[in-house]
């Protein structure tokens, strides 16, 4: 059910219907935070980074066992069509992805141990070779015995 849930509030973000509880002042970070807060999500790491079409970006994180965990990445600027996410363990084994074609991509797990990972984002198509574009990842929490 959970899975559902953050997919579909990821499909009424990407097509742009917003919730009645938003209003179209907010950024996209902002209705994002919204959403995965309302299913009861705590916003745990929010990074951009500016990357030109075919680059990435990552940050390292710590993630905690028993912790449910959304990763949701977005361009921040029109100029970028397509973006990938990416999770790998320290050792550089890719553990999750999400590479579709569309502009926003989602990882969700459950942490089974306490574990440092490499969170990557990357610019896969955008408008001008070269040119940097900014997009943003963010890391949700919700610990995985809450009663959704």
């Amino acid at each position: 059910m959970k899975q559902i849930l953050i997919a579909f509030a990821a499909f009424l973000i990407s097509i742009g219907n917003i919730s009645a509880q938003t209003s179209p002042e907010l950024t996209l970070e902002e209705e994002v935070t919204v959403m995965f807060e309302d299913l009861g999500y705590e916003l745990s790491t929010s990074q951009y980074a500016y990357i030109s079409e075919g680059m990435r970006a990552y940050h390292y994180k710590t993630f905690y066992e028993g912790n449910d965990y959304a990763i949701i990445g977005f361009p921040e600027m029109d100029n970028v069509y397509d973006i990938d996410l990416y999770l790998y363990d320290m050792d550089g084994d890719l553990l999750l992805e999400s590479s579709s074609s569309d502009g926003i991509e989602l990882l969700e797990f459950t942490c089974n141990s306490t574990e440092e990972y490499k969170v990557v984002i990357e610019n896969y198509d955008s408008d001008i070779d070269g040119n940097k574009y900014k997009v943003k990842f963010m890391i949700f929490w919700i610990d995985s015995d809450y009663n959704y």
